[in-house]
């Protein structure tokens, strides 16, 4: 390299505002490097490169790239060109502060022009400049250190499109522009044609004026959740200022479809970066509804107290008299728990066609979750759900899974592990509605006290293989006290027995005391033996020894009212325990049958595995008087007795059995697996296939029982097979098959035949005689119950292998709720959304997908005459089109002839819009739906939504 050009890089660098150095890469300006060096009359110097690194220290040391070290002085001094060193004469002076506090780094793809008289820098071609914090990209950047500020802009290429835009970052935040000029030194900046993001949106500006602070003054701005460069819908506002991570404010504003301007619009406006939690109104629904008349719903207010918990209070207003206030509340501590809240009152007025009185129902519904995160010994969970029987009927959910919900459970737990012993402690709560038979049952409190296995025989040291070291026991004890609304109030029929009727109490001032008294706890404790041994090398002999008792604190009494003739019932308050056992042992071994085919591809082997077991199990009766867990009563006029139960109704029941019982159950499952081996697999491996998963039978014999000792014989059966098999461009979710049915070895005969004037139809008196069937000649005996049911599933294959949902998720429901974590009060809310609905998850890189479910049962006593149930469920999806889709889910009732409750959603992806039109065409909860919206939940209150719901006086 010339050692001329050297020395005038060195005065320039020594010229330059605060005596900035210019230092070269080592590594990169080397000899077979393409540098060009020019010494210009006006002192400018050009370097084109292919890329051309460059830094400007606060420093004058020089590093060329044979890294040896060059001083300069005041003056110029010219060295003969084999000098290797260039000498300093006198010191070099301090250079004086300047405005550039730290170092400034410079690339450029195709060349970088510094004047030397101007103070100039031009860099030209995929330019880059790096002064911390600030960084800027673009294709041509001019620098001016004399006045302390860069101008950036694109080029036009051949074709006219400009490249190279500048890119503006400043810390996190990112500026795409047409052009930007920035002030090192005040940190001001004018840019024109802005695009950059906040939270979930992006802000697009013609006009743009930034302060030493970081806030944009924008002239003609659009805000849009829409991620094209010409977004399809926007929020339009001439005078706007962004503060950033912070809010944006507007004066007037209004929103644009398409360009073309809306009514939609206020006279200001204030949109926060929901990066920092802001309270703020929840702006309400508006619509109608045929029996509440013209509605404001779901407006109120949020509040974001801090980072752990907010709250959202709403309500509705109808123009007929009805009402509603709601509070939903969520809480995080990362790494701790999460749970949420929410409280629902609803007061609907309608008007009864029939008497034209105003019908009033008031319903609430509370609910409440409790997660804990960690994996500590002590977990405290909560499951609240609790609600008036009426409250999905009159409140119309859109959901036909939460409409159709017969069931409402709630449950509250803590349980303690202690560490370094097998015990362990669990304390709840638990409460169950029934909402058609409005039956509620709770449970509190429910305590369980366990013990783990605990080897008594077994040393520390011993390695466990004697016979009596394999011996274990552990212990488990419940505590639970139940109250019941429907009781079972004992009465005597017309023929003298006594009998319990089933009553469901209102819950309410009136009878809670009643219902609580009527209440009934208990403790039960359950001591199971057991051990495990190997005889004769193949067979495992298990032996085992069950010990239960039950505490309670009251009792029974019967006695036989001669005046009434009937059975009347006492209750005996004290402590009485009832203490019951059995005993029994199995042994259980495996055979196994192996068919190798010696074969290149194909089936290359069958194993067929069987594995019988015989048990015997032995238990006391327990209804003789010495025990007094029965108590027999006369129980008519003629002397007749009939033995029952001290303890029926109570929370464990009585336990114990009223005879004895000495049985031996024999069952046999067997497995059929083919090990498969395809021409297209290029792993060469063979594949395992389950032909039969399982395949049993199995029967008991009681020796003690006076009459038909053989139980009923059951026979199972399992397969899965196709499972993900790929048939072509068809993808399988599995064919399952399972099978079970009992068969009757024993034969009936017919007593008479009477006609019932009540149900119109024959009724068969039978008697179950004795007699084994095939001594009758009627083989094994009668098939008196099957249930089949096959589920499979097809879909085309994956455009992209890979799914996405509406909202551009690609998380997959398949993994499970419990696998799916959530980081913010926004994707626990987005969860909800898709656990309470889960048509909102929709895969469109799946061209179609088709499941059904057929169910078939059958049951025949005797001559009676058989009853057949049979259903076929199915459900899908089909792509019209890449953005539109139409699911189904459906079903249909052969017996009666019926579709069950159907359901049919249109779905279309506006890229940043959602369009739903959700139908239930017939049935109780007739409805349809029709919604547009935003998909970025920060701009959900921008819909446009049509609702008819079955509660209006007609369907879609």
């Amino acid at each position: 390299m010339n050692r001329l050009t050297l020395l005038q890089l060195v005065v320039f660098s020594a010229f330059s505002l605060s005596f900035i150095n210019f230092q070269a890469n080592s590594q990169e300006l080397t000899d077979s490097t393409n540098v060009k060096n020019t010494v210009q009359s006006d002192s400018l110097i050009e370097i084109k490169s292919d890329t051309i690194p460059g830094t400007v220290p606060d420093t004058t040391k020089l590093q060329p790239t044979d890294s040896v070290s060059i001083s300069v002085s005041d003056s110029l001094l010219i060295m003969p060109t084999d000098t290797s060193a260039i000498a300093q004469k006198d010191s070099v002076k301090k250079p004086p502060v300047g405005d550039i506090k730290t170092t400034v780094h410079y690339v450029a793809q195709d060349s970088i022009t510094l004047n030397m008289r101007t103070h100039k820098v031009k860099i030209y071609g995929d330019g880059k400049i790096d002064y911390k914090p600030i960084a800027l990209d673009a294709q041509e950047i001019d620098i001016n250190w004399e006045e302390n500020y860069m101008q950036a802009h694109g080029v036009a290429d051949s074709t006219g499109k400009v490249i190279g835009k500048p890119v503006f970052k400043n810390g996190n935040e990112v500026y795409e522009t047409n052009e930007i000029k920035y002030n090192f030194k005040t940190e001001k900046a004018s840019i024109t044609g802005l695009v950059t993001t906040q939270g979930d949106a992006y802000i697009h500006a013609d006009k743009v004026f930034k302060d030493a602070q970081g806030d944009l003054y924008n002239r003609t701005t659009l805000y849009t959740t829409c991620n094209l460069a010409h977004p399809h819908y926007s929020i339009k506002a001439t005078r706007v200022k962004v503060i950033p991570n912070k809010e944006m404010i507007s004066g007037p504003f209004f929103m644009t479809v398409h360009d073309v301007p809306t009514p939609l619009g206020f006279a200001f406006g204030m949109f926060p970066d929901q990066q920092n939690r802001t309270s703020g109104v929840i702006f309400p629904d508006f619509g109608e509804e045929t029996r509440r008349g013209f509605y404001l719903k779901n407006g109120g207010y949020y509040f974001a107290f801090n980072d752990y918990i907010n709250l959202d209070l709403t309500g509705d207003i109808y123009t007929k008299g009805g009402w509603a206030v709601r509070a939903a509340s969520q809480y995080y501590v990362r790494y701790k728990f999460r749970g949420s809240f929410s409280a629902n009152f609803t007061r609907l007025k309608q008007e009864n066609e029939a008497t034209l009185q105003d019908n009033i129902s008031n319903d609430f519904r509370l609910t409440w979750s409790h997660t804990p995160e960690t994996k500590g010994t002590g977990r405290f969970s909560a499951n609240v759900n609790y609600q008036t029987a009426t409250y999905n009927v009159n409140n119309q959910l859109y959901s036909v899974e939460e409409q159709t919900q017969a069931t409402a459970s709630s449950s509250i737990s803590y349980s303690k592990t202690f560490s370094g012993t097998p015990f362990s402690l669990g304390i709840s709560g638990r409460f169950n509605q029934n909402l058609r038979t409005k039956q509620s049952d709770m449970q509190l409190p429910d305590i369980t006290f366990n013990v783990q296995n605990i080897y008594p025989f077994k040393g520390k040291a011993s390695s466990g293989n004697k016979w009596y070291e394999k011996i274990n026991f552990r212990y488990s004890m419940t505590a639970t006290n139940k109250i019941s609304n429907k009781l079972s109030i004992p009465i005597t029929n017309d023929e003298g027995q006594l009998t319990y009727q089933d009553s469901t109490f209102a819950i309410n001032g009136e009878t809670i005391g009643y219902l609580i008294s009527q209440g009934s706890n208990g403790v039960k404790h359950n001591i199971p033996v057991s051990a495990s041994f190997k005889a004769l090398k193949y067979f495992t002999i298990s032996p085992s020894f069950s010990y239960n008792e039950l505490w309670y604190s009251k009792k029974l009494n019967y006695s036989y009212n001669e005046t009434t003739e009937k059975i009347e019932t006492d209750t005996i308050k004290g402590f009485n325990a009832i203490r019951y056992y059995n005993f029994g042992a199995s042994i259980n071994t495996r055979v196994y049958g192996t068919v190798v085919f010696k074969r290149e591809y194909g089936v290359q082997a069958i194993r067929h595995m069987m594995t019988p077991s015989v048990s015997y199990s032995y238990t006391p009766n327990f209804g003789d008087e010495k025990y007094d867990y029965y108590q027999t009563v006369q129980s008519d006029s003629e002397g007749n007795t009939t033995q029952l139960s001290r303890y029926n109704g109570f929370v464990y029941g009585t336990g114990a059995g009223t005879s004895e019982s000495s049985s031996i159950s024999l069952s046999i499952t067997n497995t059929l697996e083919m090990k498969y081996k395809s021409r297209k697999d290029t792993t060469g491996k063979a594949e395992k296939i389950a032909i039969l998963r399982n395949f049993g039978v199995g029967a008991n014999y009681d020796f003690l029982r006076e009459k038909n000792k053989l139980s009923n014989i059951s026979v199972r059966a399992t397969t899965d097979l196709l499972k993900n098999k790929e048939l072509g461009s068809i993808k399988t979710t599995g064919l399952s098959l399972n099978f079970t049915g009992t068969i009757n070895p024993y034969v009936y005969r017919i007593d008479s035949i009477v006609w019932d004037e009540k149900t119109q139809a024959e009724k068969i008196y039978q008697t179950k005689y004795d007699q084994y069937a095939w001594n009758n000649g009627q083989g094994l005996g009668q098939l008196s119950k099957i249930n089949v049911s096959l589920n499979t599933g097809f879909q085309a294959q994956d455009r992209k292998n890979g799914g996405s949902s509406r909202n551009g998720s690609s998380r997959s429901l398949s993994q499970g709720v419990d696998n799916i974590q959530t980081n913010s009060f926004k994707e626990e809310a987005e969860l909800n959304e898709y656990i309470n609905d889960p048509n909102l998850y929709v895969d469109f890189n799946i061209p179609w997908s088709f499941r059904f479910s057929y169910n078939l049962g059958f049951s025949k006593e005797g001559f009676i005459k058989d009853k057949v149930t049979q259903s076929l469920t199915f459900n899908g999806d089909i792509s019209l089109t890449e953005k539109w889709k139409v699911t189904f889910n459906s079903g249909y009732d052969f017996k009666s002839k019926k579709f069950n409750q159907t359901k049919i959603s249109i779905i279309r992806d506006l890229h940043c819009w959602d369009m739903t039109l959700n139908w239930v065409p017939s049935g109780r909860f007739q409805s349809y739906n029709f919604t547009i919206k935003a998909k970025s939940s920060l701009l959900q209150d921008l819909k446009l939504s049509k609702k008819r719901n079955a509660s209006d006086s007609f369907g879609f």
